[in-house]
């Protein structure tokens, strides 16, 4: 079993900034890196609220969460490509697969383009490995979590022979776009794809479009630059590839429902009520 890390390891993701919620997050299994980037679990607590909702932000990631109860498992497949609210049964014991871009289809092989911003629940899509997942849900119940977590990751490894090899040109493009907010369409060319080739590629393997892969990573890095920097609004703006503050403003509201500085303040009101 891998030792739990700092969440400050990974990108932001869905649940980091959850409120004491007893919330542990883990590397991946040896073996799963080039699919998982991470876990995170939570146990049944008595909230004041019996669930959580939390603001997702898309990234192209997707996750697998498994609701653990007294009654029974069950595990939805949610891939968000636009930001919505979330909601959790906190009632029950959560562990959360956050799969890496590309990772549904690589390795669950499953219809992404098809199932978007909705949960849906794994067993309606009947995929090549529903039996051995259907072993799984009846292994997990009345285990310590530790152990529920180690039985996931095995059932993951168990798919890894029949898994695509994730295309690296698609993850160096995208990386080199969270990077220098270049334009994937620029950078196709010398990733050996033509432009058609690329849209194809990510709309089948990670149900987005090329302005899409650029729109999240201005997001992100404007979101990291007003959690974590006192910079002013307009040199955010220009260090994340807007016009100008106006246009920045704009399209920050368009995408999450608040303005940046209605983020920065919401958020840095988070952090210090956790002090």
């Amino acid at each position: 079993m891998k030792t739990p890390v700092n969440p400050a390891a990974f990108d932001i993701i869905p649940a980091a900034s959850f409120p004491s919620v007893n919330l542990t997050m883990l590397a991946p299994a040896s073996g799963l890196e080039p699919w998982v980037q991470c876990l995170w679990m939570t146990t049944g607590n008595t909230l004041s609220a019996p669930y959580l909702e939390e603001k997702l932000y898309p990234d192209a990631g997707a996750s697998l969460t498994f609701a653990i109860g007294t009654t029974g498992v069950s595990a939805a497949y949610f891939h968000n490509t636009r930001t919505c609210r979330h909601r959790w049964d906190m009632a029950l014991d959560l562990i959360s697969i956050r799969l890496r871009p590309g990772a549904a289809w690589s390795l669950l092989k499953l219809a992404v383009s098809e199932l978007q911003d909705t949960d849906t629940n794994i067993l309606e899509l009947k995929p090549f490995w529903l039996s051995g997942y259907q072993r799984l849900l009846d292994a997990l119940p009345n285990k310590p979590t530790f152990q529920q977590v180690a039985l996931i990751q095995q059932w993951l490894l168990s798919l890894r022979p029949s898994a695509q090899t994730p295309d690296q040109r698609l993850f160096m493009l995208m990386a080199e776009v969270n990077a220098n907010l270049a334009s994937p369409l620029d950078l196709a060319a010398d990733k050996g794809l033509s432009r058609r080739t690329l849209e194809r590629h990510l709309r089948q393997k990670f149900a987005v479009s090329p302005n899409q892969i650029l729109a999240y990573a201005q997001i992100k890095q404007a979101r990291h630059q007003l959690i974590h920097s006192s910079a002013s609004l307009a040199d955010i703006a220009l260090n994340c590839g807007y016009y100008d503050q106006a246009h920045f403003t704009n399209a920050f509201h368009e995408r999450t429902f608040e303005t940046p500085a209605q983020y920065r303040s919401r958020k840095l009101s988070q952090f210090s009520n956790r002090k």
